[in-house]
């Protein structure tokens, strides 16, 4: 009897098939994303091709019948459109941005400086509605109506006097990066 019992708290030990098929699937995803590629697309992408060759030669035959040339055609397959939804709101970035982007707004500060968030979430909400100075240590070369883009890296301790001319400042999952090298800081 006491065999019997070894053996089962072995096996609840063990990871649970389903658990390790999860595990393996997250890895591969991560990994796969890390060089560009996600295979979710890839096989979705495969499994549209006859329904886009098929939307294709439809088009081809209206057109010849119509009589119409619109010239050489250049293909941009858009396989995956339709299984997306019209848009994403559901990650933490996007809600972040909103709800800032918000306080902002009702606070109306004379000044307001952001360090290194996002230009096409945070940053874009913020200049629909007043100007605003953005800090990055990589360049940015858009010219963007209400943002003054300026060059600088947050660690420099040069740089903290002038940071206190703003009444507000925001630095949205930035402070995190500081100081791995990844964007070129020190």
């Amino acid at each position: 009897m006491q065999h019997i019992h070894e053996r089962r708290v072995l096996l609840r030990q063990l990871p649970h098939p389903l658990l390790l098929t999860m595990k393996i699937k997250r890895f591969l995803k991560r990994t796969f994303s890390t060089f560009g590629f996600n295979p979710y697309h890839f096989f979705l992408s495969i499994k549209r091709v006859p329904a886009y060759a098929l939307e294709y030669f439809k088009f081809k035959h209206i057109a010849s019948s119509a009589n119409k040339s619109f010239g050489p055609i250049t293909l941009y397959p858009c396989l995956i459109d339709k299984d997306e939804q019209g848009g994403n709101a559901s990650g933490h970035y996007f809600w972040q941005d909103l709800v800032v982007a918000q306080r902002i707004y009702l606070h109306n500060p004379e000044s307001h400086l952001d360090i290194g968030s996002r230009i096409d979430g945070f940053v874009a909400h913020v200049a629909s509605f007043r100007c605003l100075d953005v800090l990055d240590i990589r360049p940015v070369t858009n010219i963007i109506p209400n943002v003054s883009f300026i060059q600088g890296d947050i660690s420099d301790p040069s740089l903290s006097k002038s940071l206190r001319a703003y009444d507000s400042v925001s630095c949205l999952h930035v402070l995190e990066h500081c100081g791995l090298g990844r964007y070129g800081d020190k």
